[in-house]
């Protein structure tokens, strides 16, 4: 008598097994709050000028909601986020012979509407998931503070609003997506809630009105990377008839 092959044998296992798991429907809603650290990454001549960069720090919060399918499942929601950065130039002339360095500063506030795939390991008392795919981000407003700072100790500052969209005046575009990884943990509370804390790395692509930057014949891009840690609460409801 022939005997099947190994990895047939393999499969034919997996698809025998128990799927409580993987049949258990559910709809969840919920809220989340948490601290975004984002900071810009730039190419070719922005890169050059801002030699120094740090992140800053703002605020994520907003409504979740998804469906699960067993292990499978969606999620989307919508968010307010803020994005920026901190960035400082080498040394370099100034127009008056003297020497010195610029410090720029930049908050953006954005809607942000995540549409992820999302995949959970296990579903008891603890659970871990990983979530991703892409997110679109709408710019609302900002701002930003620069400051010119000489070797003699002088210095001169400027502040105002950050311009979105599509003409010669503004520097960012107003839509701007992006592409996010969501792994988090989650915590049973109660019968059908969950607890969870999880981190969002946000991969933002060019965020640069590129019919400003071509104006200004300067070459490269400037993208929103971010990294949040979110505290969310959800609650689960059954969607139509679970098999156990």
């Amino acid at each position: 008598m022939k005997t099947l092959p190994l990895w047939l044998l393999v499969i034919v296992a997996a698809v025998s097994q128990p799927v409580q798991a993987q049949q258990r429907k559910t709809f969840f809603f919920g809220g989340n709050a948490g601290l975004n650290l984002a900071s810009y990454f730039m190419t070719e001549d922005y890169a050059d000028y801002y030699t120094r960069r740090k992140p800053v720090a703002g605020i994520t919060a907003g409504f979740v909601a998804g469906a699960a399918f067993g292990k499978m499942g969606v999620q989307s929601g919508i968010h307010f986020t803020q994005k920026g950065t901190r960035a400082e130039t080498e040394n370099f002339r100034l127009n008056n012979g003297g020497v010195g360095y610029l410090k720029g500063w930049e908050k953006a506030n954005f809607v942000t509407i995540p549409l992820f795939f999302r995949y959970q390991f296990t579903d008891d008392k603890i659970g871990f998931f990983i979530a991703a795919g892409p997110s679109f981000n709408l710019a609302i407003g900002g701002s930003y503070r620069s400051s010119v700072h000489t070797a003699a100790g002088q210095s001169a500052h400027e502040s105002g609003s950050l311009k979105f969209g599509n003409g010669l005046t503004q520097t960012y575009r107003r839509f701007q997506p992006a592409f996010g990884i969501n792994p988090g943990v989650t915590f049973k509370a109660g019968e059908s809630g969950r607890i969870g804390v999880n981190l969002l790395f946000d991969l933002g692509f060019n965020a640069l009105n590129r019919r400003r930057a071509e104006a200004g014949n300067v070459n490269g891009a400037i993208s929103n990377i971010g990294t949040a840690i979110n505290f969310t609460y959800v609650k689960h409801l059954p969607l139509g008839r679970n098999e156990n």
